[in-house]
């Protein structure tokens, strides 16, 4: 509405009814009409932004997005488990990368490089949670008017065959890591991954309780979050033979966790696979996901019995008897541990 007064003209924004009465707010005096309706078109653009956005106004960036759709009810009807996993790829990967972008910036060129550096970090299955995320967002956005077209469209997704570096290390590779590690920190820990193979979380999750002068009993796991998970499949629990070299090298039994951060806690698997991925670098190594140290381990097997290394692996739910254990304990990377420890 707008009101004439004796210095000017003011749009007045409606607020409601009042005794059969329209209540307005008094707003800015404009000198001429023409502003005032430009002020009037100007608040009648933001209320109809609140209407789409349940009361927020039309966010700048893609941080103001992304707490937008967090706020709406399709987030919440998401279950605990979804939200948390939302929470933790929105800080580690999404925002800090995209977080002060404004909206009229993103393009598909954009989206295709932060993808070809999250392929080079992680495994397709992994890199695909964050950018499923950002795919949401970026879609809620372009809903509520956002966007004049859909950016994510138009990108081209990285495939398998893209990735420039390999997926897994030669034994030469590895021996060349293990040496450039031997004096950092977590040198007993990497041994051990390499030695076994375990899932990272397995590997995190390992407990004094279950390590003998003789054999490693793999219980249980720890998640992203720093929590103890159940193990993959009913086969991942699994007992395997103490190594000699990885005997020797273990810390000295204190507390309930085998590997412990400076605070004495069991390492989250995300802070070990930063670490390890900074001594790949160190090491002048193909830097690959810390996953894939796992695949790395049953590449250099694979002249083992298949139904040994499945066991080793926990991949299946076949009762594998104690003989296995001295076959496998001699071949073990004998060529790579034997030289490194």
């Amino acid at each position: 509405m707008i009101e004439k007064l004796s210095t000017g003209y003011r749009a007045k924004t409606y607020i409601g009814r009042m005794n059969g009465k329209s209540i307005y707010s008094n707003g800015k005096i404009r000198k001429t009409i023409k502003e005032a309706k430009q002020d009037e078109q100007a608040q009648e653009r933001v209320r109809d932004v609140k209407r789409v956005t349940g009361g927020m106004e039309r966010p700048k960036n893609i941080k103001d997005l992304a707490y937008q759709f967090l706020s709406s009810t399709k987030y919440q009807d998401y279950s605990e488990r979804t939200q948390r996993d939302w929470q933790y790829w929105l800080d580690a990967e999404i925002l800090p990368q995209w977080g002060a972008i404004r909206l009229n910036s993103v393009n598909a060129r954009m989206i295709e490089s932060w993808l070809s550096d999250l392929n080079t970090r992680m495994t397709y299955q992994t890199w695909h949670k964050p950018y499923s995320i950002f795919r949401i967002i970026i879609r809620y956005g372009c809903k509520n008017g956002d966007f004049n077209i859909d950016p994510t469209e138009y990108v081209d997704i990285p495939k398998h065959s893209d990735q420039h570096q390999p997926l897994v290390w030669t034994e030469d590779e590895c021996r060349k890591f293990l040496e450039s590690s031997v004096d950092s920190r977590i040198y007993p820990m990497v041994y051990t991954h390499i030695a076994y193979g375990m899932r990272v979380g397995e590997l995190c999750g390992l407990e004094w309780d279950y390590v003998t002068d003789r054999t490693i009993e793999i219980i249980h796991g720890i998640d992203r979050y720093g929590n103890i998970t159940d193990l993959k499949t009913e086969s991942s629990h699994r007992t395997l033979p103490l190594l000699p070299d990885v005997g020797h090298l273990l810390p000295q039994r204190s507390g309930r966790w085998v590997f412990v951060n400076r605070d004495g806690n069991a390492y989250r698997p995300e802070v070990y696979s930063k670490a390890v991925q900074k001594l790949m670098q160190k090491a002048d190594v193909p830097v690959i996901p810390t996953y894939n140290i796992r695949h790395t381990w049953a590449t250099l097997h694979s002249d083992m019995p298949e139904e040994q290394k499945e066991y080793w692996l926990g991949h299946t739910q076949k009762t594998v008897t104690g003989r296995f254990y001295t076959d496998i304990s001699g071949i073990i990377l004998e060529s790579i541990l034997g030289k490194t420890c």
